[in-house]
């Protein structure tokens, strides 16, 4: 059986290498190169399902067969854009320069479109670029226009952009024609250095309760622009990385460039809360069914355990009616009298450990909870001034299209594993369901701390939102104030840095000013767009005396 998967995954990997680069001048030849490298394909891996040979004998080829499987799917994916293209009498190519630049450098991309039918034809075209990442360069292309084109005539339009920070430059070009999509483009380039990262942190594969098997759920993370990852399987066996580490590997060997660590979602008997267990190696089982939920006593031991270690902890969906922790006025009828019960004293006053919560978790929006609650229980416990809470977002995705609903845009110095974890063990990161955001005040970031004796501090607030309009633009200010924190929350100020005029629609907006500040005050900041579920969250910057 060995002999025989060598021979076949050489005769596979030959086949899918023959492919080559797909284009509208070769689309028959590839088509039945396609078709030739699916067969031999699913045949071996037929063969390999029907063994009964140890998975030692063959894990060898698990993540080679993977990586196939995905390139092969990469050439269909192109070979079908091709094929529909062509059938709207049209022939597009979007091509850079260059794959990889770093911050400060410029790439070209270049735009062909050809119109393959019998007639004359008008197009419109629009280019998408994420605006925080990269700037337009003098003499590039118009971002929108119009192609008049005979049949069978063809144009060129190039666009310039100079990279800004770290991170992915993603080039969305979609072509119409009397107002019907006949092209939709997409092409990536990798900015290195230092940048914001996009990342999920909250979700599920086959090594728990999920649909897709991690190189699956990485693969889609990529599709969906994603750079980095923290998985959450339910109780995972933390020790044990094997499949996690071919999965990744399958991923890598395409040429994909992502960063990923092995995190977990602790659920116990009763499902009585779920935390989100990160940078450690414990591995906590549910107990016997014959035992009594959990208690709040054994939360806060586990979360004390998790940081003993090392690691850190947020909470999950505290507020789920299924799923709240322990305490979290679990009795009550409905989620507004549940609200007001859990926020008195004594129920604040019962977890102190964790190091965040997630603020918004796509999976239960508007379904028997309010991802608000949870953002006024974050700003309360900041409020009381035991340490900081970070915020976290997670899709708690299950399915390939929901795992990058929500994600966090992590501060890195460069795409890596180590500085992953370095950023969001310290709330480098913000919370989106869209947006982008950078927010820095007296040159302090998310989650960071401005010590200064000053009165006044120079903010810096950007955003932008692709394909959509934001709305508002507000700064929050809340005092630490130990002794009476339901004032402090209460009396918590809201300055309006930016809000959408009247006829007004604009996708990005940049504020400068000098704002006054306090010592013992934390400062966030929140951009909403006119699509209410798309909005992002800063971590706050506290400010304390020098």
């Amino acid at each position: 059986m060995i002999y025989y998967l060598e021979h076949a995954y050489h005769g596979v990997e030959a086949q899918i290498a023959a492919i080559g680069a797909v284009g509208h001048d070769n689309l028959g030849e590839v088509g039945e190169r396609i078709a030739r490298a699916e067969a031999a394909l699913s045949s071996l891996m037929e063969k390999m399902h029907l063994t009964d040979a140890d998975a030692q004998d063959y894990a060898k080829y698990y993540f080679l067969l993977v990586r196939n499987l995905f390139l092969l799917e990469d050439a269909r994916t192109a070979y079908d854009a091709c094929l529909a293209e062509a059938e709207r009498g049209v022939a597009v190519s979007l091509t850079a320069d260059k794959s990889e630049i770093a911050a400060g450098e410029a790439v070209t991309v270049t735009y062909m479109v050809r119109n393959a039918g019998a007639d004359a034809a008008v197009y419109s075209y629009r280019m998408v670029y994420p605006k925080l990442h990269a700037t337009a360069v003098e003499g590039s292309a118009p971002f929108t226009g119009e192609i008049s084109l005979g049949a069978g005539e063809s144009t060129t339009l190039t666009f310039a952009l100079k990279a800004r920070e770290g991170g992915l430059l993603r080039v969305e070009v979609a072509l119409k024609a009397a107002d019907a999509v006949v092209s939709s483009r997409t092409l990536d380039v990798q900015i290195t250095g230092a940048g914001c990262y996009h990342g999920t942190t909250h979700s599920h594969s086959t090594e728990s309760d999920g649909k897709g098997t991690l190189a699956q759920n990485f693969r889609q993370m990529i599709k969906d622009g994603m750079l980095l990852t923290y998985t959450a399987d339910h109780n995972a066996m933390m020790k044990d990385k094997s499949g996690f580490e071919r999965a990744l590997e399958s991923i890598r060997m395409c040429g994909y460039r992502f960063a990923a660590i092995k995190g977990c979602k602790i659920t116990v008997y009763g499902n009585n809360g779920h935390l989100l267990s990160y940078g450690n190696d414990l591995t906590f089982t549910e107990p016997p069914r014959n035992r009594k939920p959990e208690t709040i006593d054994n939360w806060n031991r586990i979360i004390r355990e998790i940081r003993e270690v090392g690691g850190y902890s947020y909470m999950a969906h505290p507020f789920h009616v299924w799923f709240n922790f322990t305490g979290f006025a679990t009795d009550c009828d409905n989620v507004e009298k549940r609200m007001e019960v859990t926020l008195k004293e004594d129920i604040l006053d019962l977890y102190t450990d964790m190091d965040g919560m997630e603020i918004i978790n796509s999976r239960y929006v508007n379904a028997e909870m309010n991802n608000d609650y949870t953002i006024a229980y974050w700003d309360r416990m900041n409020c009381k001034g035991y340490k900081k809470y970070f915020g976290s977002g997670g899709s708690d995705g299950h399915g390939l299209s929901q795992l990058s609903t929500v994600y966090n845009g992590f501060l890195l110095d460069e795409l890596s594993e180590k500085a992953l974890e370095d950023a969001y063990r310290h709330g480098r990161q913000f919370v989106t369901t869209g947006p982008e955001l950078r927010y820095t005040l007296g040159g302090k970031t998310f989650g960071e701390t401005l010590t200064t004796d000053k009165e006044t501090a120079e903010l810096s607030v950007e955003a932008y939102v692709k394909n959509g309009c934001l709305r508002e633009v507000v700064l929050y200010d809340y005092a630490i104030n130990p002794a009476d924190p339901d004032r402090a929350y209460r009396e918590g100020v809201q300055t309006v840095l930016y809000t959408q005029s009247e006829g007004e629609s604009r996708d990005h907006v940049a504020v400068a000013q000098t704002v006054a500040i306090k010592p013992d005050h934390f400062y966030r900041v929140a951009v909403r767009t006119n699509e209410a579920e798309k909005v992002a969250f800063s971590n706050p910057v506290w400010v304390m005396n020098n």
